[in-house]
C-alpha cells in the first residue's frame, strides 16, 4: 500500500512539474532563460577557474534553443526550478519524492 501510494504522489509531483513548465515557459520566456544562461557562461568563465564550469551553463542553454531536441518539460534546469519552487512554497523537501 505505501508503495503504492508512492508510486501515484510521485506520478502527481510530475504531472504537476510539467504542467507548471508548460504553463510558465512559453516562447518569449524560453528565450530569455536561454540568453542569460549564455550570459552566465561568460560570467562563470571570470568567477572559476575550472573550464567546464561555464559548459553547464552552455549546455543548459542550447537545449533551449529551438531546434534542441529536449522538450522543455524534460531539461534539467527548468524542472530542478520548478521543484525548488514547489518546495519553497511547500516549505517542504520533494526532490526525494521523485
Amino acid at each position: 500500500v505505501l508503495k503504492q501510494r508512492r508510486r501515484d504522489l510521485r506520478v502527481r509531483l510530475e504531472k504537476i512539474i510539467v504542467h507548471a513548465i508548460q504553463t510558465i515557459v512559453d516562447e518569449e520566456r524560453r528565450e530569455l532563460i536561454r540568453k542569460r544562461l549564455d550570459q552566465q557562461a561568460w560570467l562563470t568563465t571570470q568567477l572559476y577557474e575550472d573550464p567546464e564550469v561555464p559548459l553547464w551553463c552552455l549546455a543548459a542553454a542550447r537545449a533551449l534553443d529551438d531546434g534542441s531536441d529536449v522538450p522543455v518539460e524534460a531539461h534539467p534546469l527548468l524542472r530542478a526550478m520548478v521543484v525548488r519552487s514547489l518546495e519553497n512554497a511547500l516549505d517542504e523537501p520533494i526532490a526525494h519524492l521523485l
